[in-house]
């Protein structure tokens, strides 16, 4: 079966119609004339396949690839030719085209519905190919972009990718996955209110049910097609699901129950002509009659049917057949002759099995194995970036959390002085009056009001110290457990594992252009911005390591042969790097030792050094 988008069967379109749109477009020109034809071609996409290819095919090319042409009117003709061939069985193999023009663009910029088609089509290219795997691929992705709860989902296509999809499967001999396709085929054929292709898909089954040898499972499935497309109103088509149950009725020697349904199936299926010729591409039934009049002892007929078999391209079992006939004692003087051409039928189709099953496994065990691997490293990295997307937003909440209380304890503060400052006014204006007041009185009593007002000023005094003393403490202590916290979190930070941030800074340009000094039997100094490079991939894939150094105030030049060290760099070598003499450059190693609190001897430097960047819980000896 061709799961291909299904059609009603109609008139043809007057090719008239097409060729003045042709004629149209020709003259006129222009982007407007484009997007009529490309309206008229997906007008006809559904009833008219062939037709919809002529007007597509007959758009000028190079019109479409110029520049001045919208991405969206040229993404929208290669998806309508895409469609338009993938109907009408035209093979495709413009993979590259398709997938930088239609499907990278309706990703970022279509609908569901668009992206789904692409995807389709662009599965359909590599089925074409002969690509398997990747048709799968494409297909399954396909799917994903289906919405299936949006009341315009085109279950239309969807139907056909599963139909698709079911085909390839059967090829790789995917029988579990073909019978699970099949099944969704109808289901979204039945969304699709397209009875005969529900009825179909699950006919379909029936293949993949014999082989997996489960003939009940055969019998089970043709028995209920069968009612289905009666209760449709579908006889023609109802007679025509008998083949494969006759086949295992013969194998069976059931010859009687093999008779009835090659009854129904030649008289009421329509499928032979006046003649009893089948219809062309249903041929192999003729490997049935054979088998019927072999069990029932009429040699004539069936040697007539094995040869017909033979004619129509299916020699092994026409052979095969030959041979029984010879061997039960029909046509004995040809036993040897059959027995010959049988085996080397024989030989030859093994040999196409093997080659086939051989090219299958191998491409579906590369596609799965792909697909694990990038999964794993999908999943590595996305539990890679949660941890630093965590770690990054605690420490933000932290920082916004310090700056907070700072704020605060200033405007605590503030609000303090404001207020110490309005009493103290208040008491100092009292004081003044009281002091007019009493200008003329007793040296005693103006005394008294002095010890009144010191007294009231030193507990104001001790009142604003204390309110003070108290609100920066509780500032002081929280500071202290903010920071405690944000460097235990700055240590835990992992950005990647050691391996990898190793290995991502062993393929940096800076790291090559410094390797390409290592070894050079004179001085080559390098360039001030490949230094700076240095660093900047040291500070992204080290950062623990970066900080450290930072803080731990190396200046310029330690700095460098610190670099230098965790690229694991001898002292010669940094020598003709950075044009110092060896015993300089130990010098410095022992300054860089002192200052990063490292104990350790010149040959466990390197070591020690390397450990520090790889795993940053250990920055200095305690």
């Amino acid at each position: 079966m061709s799961n291909r988008r299904p059609a009603t069967m109609k008139p043809p379109i007057s090719i008239i119609s097409v060729i003045l749109t042709i004629l149209i477009t020709a003259c006129t020109g222009g982007d407007k004339e484009t997007i009529a034809m490309l309206d008229r071609a997906e007008a006809l996409m559904e009833d008219y396949p062939d037709s919809a290819y002529t007007l597509l095919y007959n758009i000028d090319s190079l019109r479409i690839e110029s520049d001045d042409v919208p991405s969206s009117l040229r993404a929208r003709y290669y998806l309508l030719l895409g469609t338009a061939m993938n109907k009408t069985d035209r093979p495709m193999a413009f993979d590259s085209l398709f997938q930088h023009t239609v499907v990278d663009y309706y990703d970022h910029h279509g609908t569901r519905n668009e992206q789904m088609r692409a995807r389709y089509i662009m599965g359909s290219i590599y089925r074409d190919q002969h690509d398997s795997p990747s048709a799968i691929e494409w297909y399954l992705s396909a799917t994903d972009c289906a919405d299936t709860l949006s009341s315009d989902c085109d279950y239309l296509t969807l139907m056909c990718i599963y139909g698709q999809m079911a085909e390839v499967y059967l090829r790789q001999q995917m029988v579990q996955d073909n019978i699970e396709s099949q099944r969704k085929y109808s289901k979204y054929a039945a969304k699709c209110d397209n009875t005969y292709e529900y009825i179909r898909g699950i006919e379909l089954q029936v293949s993949a049910y014999l082989q997996l040898k489960d003939t009940a499972g055969v019998f089970t499935i043709t028995d209920s097609v069968y009612r289905l497309y009666i209760q449709n109103n579908m006889p023609r088509e109802a007679a025509s699901v008998y083949p494969t149950a006759i086949y295992i009725h013969l194998l069976n020697h059931n010859y009687a129950k093999a008779k009835r349904l090659m009854d129904i199936f030649e008289l009421q299926s329509g499928l032979f002509d006046s003649n009893g010729e089948i219809e062309k591409g249903r041929e192999h039934y003729y490997l049935s009659k054979a088998m019927y009049y072999h069990g029932t002892n009429k040699p004539d007929s069936a040697e007539y049917f094995y040869r017909k078999l033979i004619d129509v391209g299916y020699n092994l079992d026409g052979y095969r057949g030959l041979l029984g006939l010879s061997i039960d004692g029909h046509m004995r003087d040809s036993l040897a002759h059959y027995a010959q051409e049988y085996e080397n039928q024989l030989a030859n189709t093994v040999y196409e099995i093997n080659i086939e099953s051989m090219q299958n496994v191998k491409g579906m065990y590369d596609y799965s194995r792909n697909q694990r691997l990038a999964l794993e490293r999908q999943k590595r990295i996305e539990h890679q970036n949660n941890i630093i997307w965590f770690i990054t937003t605690l420490f933000i909440i932290l920082l916004a959390t310090m700056i907070y209380y700072r704020k605060y304890l200033k405007n605590m503060i503030y609000k303090i002085n404001i207020d110490w400052g309005l009493k103290m006014s208040e008491v100092s204006d009292k004081y003044e009056n009281k002091l007019k007041q009493l200008s003329k009185t007793k040296e005693k009593e103006i005394e008294i009001i002095n010890n009144t007002y010191t007294e009231k000023m030193n507990s104001l005094s001790k009142e604003y110290k204390s309110k003070l003393d108290t609100i920066v403490d509780r500032y002081t202590r929280k500071e202290q457990s903010l920071l405690k916290t944000n460097r235990k979190l700055m240590g835990e930070i992992k950005p990647r594992d050691s391996a990898l941030s190793h290995s991502l800074l062993m393929q940096s340009e800076a790291v090559k252009e410094v390797m390409s000094a290592v070894g050079s039997s004179h001085i080559v100094t390098l360039h001030n911005i490949t230094w700076q490079n240095l660093e900047n991939e040291v500070r992204k894939n080290f950062p623990g390591f970066y900080n450290t150094m930072v803080t731990s105030t190396l200046n310029e030049f330690e700095t460098k042969v610190c670099m230098l060290i965790l690229l694991k760099i001898s002292v010669k070598n940094c020598s003709y790097i950075t044009g110092h003499t060896e015993e300089y450059i130990s010098h410095v190693r022992s300054n860089i030792a002192y200052k990063l609190n490292i104990k350790a001897t010149r040959k466990e430097l390197d070591r020690r050094i390397i450990d520090m960047a790889t795993n940053p819980s250990l920055h200095a000896d305690e």
